[in-house]
This record gives structure tokens, sequence and C-alpha cells, in this order.
């Protein structure tokens, strides 16, 4: 049964954030690390997201945005 669609609000912060199964590590690397936030900085030009905060760790990460 797919997901019902989100709702998403102009203005709203949001949570994401990501874990791998079994406690995997997600960044093989500290350039793989280096590279996400590269791409969460295109993603926040492109989007026009307010990124509030983040957080990479080795499992998982969090990412808290503002959207418009």
């Amino acid at each position: 049964m797919p997901r019902r669609r989100r709702l998403v609000v102009e203005g709203g912060v949001y949570h994401i954030y990501n874990r791998f199964a079994r406690g995997e590590g997600i960044f093989a690397s500290s350039d793989e690390g280096e590279r996400f936030v590269e791409l969460l900085r295109r993603v926040r030009e492109r989007d026009g997201l307010t990124v509030l905060a983040w957080c990479l760790m080795s499992s998982h990460y969090h990412v808290a945005v503002r959207i418009g």
C-alpha cells in the first residue's frame, strides 16, 4: 500500500533524517561527509531552503530546514 502524499506547508519547519539498517556506517570516509554537506548547500540554494541545523553521525544524519 503506497504512503499518502505528505502535506508541505510554506514556511514550515521539517526534520529530515536517514539511518542505515543495522547501524551500518552511512559515510565510508570523511570525503563522503564533505560531499553530503556540499550537496545540502546546493539543494538549499536550488530550493530556497533555510537550513536551521544539521548533524552528521557515522550511522545517520539529521537536518532541520524551513521551506520557502
